[in-house]
C-alpha cells in the first residue's frame, strides 16, 4: 500500500519515496519491536502524502495502525493539522509514538548525504536542537545511533564531491 501511494514521490536523494519507509521499518526490525508499528511505519507518511484515509488504513490494518499513522501525520489532505509545537508536545506526551517518529528521524539522517549542503545543515542544527534531546529521554541508544550518523555526515572526509555537490544545490533551487 505504501508503495501504491508514494509511487509518484521521491526523495532528495533521486531515491522512489516508498524505500524511505521500508528503510524506517528496517531500523524498527533491527530493534526487535512490535509488527503492528512495522506496519505504521511503512505508512507513516501515507495520510500526509496520499488520499490515503484513517478509515482506510483501519480497514485494512487495525485500528491502532491508523490512529499511529495519523498520529505521526502534520497534514491530511493537504492541509495542516497540526502545529510544529503542538506536534512536539504530542510526541513529548506519548512516549510510544515519540520513538516510532524517531526511527523516522533516524532514516531522514541516513539519507542526509544526498542532499544540499542547505537542507543538511538546516536539518541537523533542527535534529540537535529539538529532537536528540527529546530522544535522550526515553532512549538514549537511539539517540546516540542519530548522532553518530550526524557526526559521520558532519566529518569532512566524507563529503561528496563538489560537482556533485553543486548539482544537488541547483535541483534544490530549481526543483528538478
Amino acid at each position: 500500500m505504501s508503495k501504491i501511494k508514494h509511487s509518484w514521490q521521491y526523495r532528495d536523494e533521486w531515491a522512489e519515496y516508498y524505500w524511505h519507509p521500508i528503510f524506517t521499518a528496517i531500523k524498527w526490525i533491527q530493534h526487535g519491536l512490535w509488527y503492528e508499528d512495522i506496519i505504521v511505519l511503512l505508512l507513516h507518511d501515507t495520510i500526509e502524502d496520499s488520499d490515503l484515509t484513517f478509515e482506510e488504513i483501519e480497514m485494512q490494518f487495525s485500528r491502532y495502525v491508523a490512529e499511529k499513522v495519523l498520529f505521526l501525520s502534520k497534514k491530511q489532505n493537504g492541509k495542516i493539522i497540526v502545529s510544529i509545537e503542538d506536534y512536539h508536545t504530542n510526541l513529548f506526551n506519548d512516549p510510544k509514538s515519540a520513538v516510532l517518529k524517531w526511527f523516522d528521524r533516524l532514516a531522514n539522517v541516513f539519507s542526509l548525504n544526498f542532499a544540499s549542503p542547505k537542507r543538511q545543515e538546516s536539518y541537523i542544527k533542527d535534529t540537535k536542537a529539538s529532537i536528540i534531546p527529546m530522544i535522550q529521554k526515553y532512549d538514549q541508544n537511539l539517540a546516540a545511533e542519530i548522532q553518530e550518523v550526524i557526526d559521520h555526515i558532519e566529518n569532512p572526509l566524507y563529503e561528496l564531491p563538489e560537482e556533485l555537490r553543486l548539482r544537488l544545490d541547483d535541483m534544490e533551487v530549481n526543483k528538478i
